[in-house]
């Protein structure tokens, strides 16, 4: 009966290496999916009219939009937040002021409707901390 000796159980200088890599190429694929911070960002507006895409904008800088549709004026505006940028809809002479209403989108698939002016805003594009789905 013979006796196999135990093998080495110390890491090697060759295993330290492997693991440094893996650890390297974990932290920058980790930064790679998150986009690097708001350089990252594609968040724009589509603006609707009755269905139609009537503009197309990259929420890069803040600025104010008026939208005429159906005998209603409509004035958008566009600010910096603390994360990024927001999208409201300031004034609008349309009965009920439900666009006005509903207050500052600024998250990717967030909408602002004006049914009288058959008129809508909606968020569109990539977001750095957006989550498409949640698993577990």
């Amino acid at each position: 009966m013979s006796t196999r000796p135990f093998p080495k159980l110390r890491p090697t200088v060759g295993d330290v290496l492997v693991g440094g890599a893996v650890l390297l190429l974990a932290v920058l694929c980790g930064l790679w999916l998150r986009g690097g911070g708001e350089d990252g960002r594609t968040l724009s507006a589509v603006v609707s009219i009755d269905g139609a895409e009537a503009d197309r904008f990259l929420l890069v800088k803040e600025e104010e939009r008026i939208y005429k549709s159906r005998g209603y004026t409509l004035h958008i505006r566009v600010e910096k937040s603390g994360t990024g940028f927001s999208v409201a809809v300031t004034d609008s002479d349309c009965p009920g002021k439900d666009c006005v209403h509903t207050g500052a989108i600024s998250r990717v698939g967030q909408s602002v409707v004006c049914l009288p002016a058959r008129l809508s805003i909606q968020l569109t594009g990539t977001q750095d901390g957006s989550v498409d789905a949640v698993i577990g």
